[in-house]
């Protein structure tokens, strides 16, 4: 019995929606330190909410592979 299952992706090989996810959250961690940046200061459950927030939304609008 022979394990053919793949051990690792090529980049070029993850789905969009993927991508999209985690550059959703760069922009959240981006956003909040520009926040601070101009004196606001942002509690813990709002930037995990904002990084859930965007990933939401670039989910539903990035198109799947197909």
């Amino acid at each position: 019995m022979s394990d053919t299952t793949p051990k690792h992706r090529a980049a070029s090989d993850i789905s969009p929606k993927v991508s999209g996810g985690l550059a959703a959250g760069a922009l959240a961690t981006l956003l909040v330190f520009g926040a601070q940046q101009f004196g606001l200061t942002v509690p813990t459950g709002v930037e995990g909410a904002l990084a859930v927030l965007i990933g939401a939304v670039a989910g539903y609008l990035i198109p799947d592979r197909g």
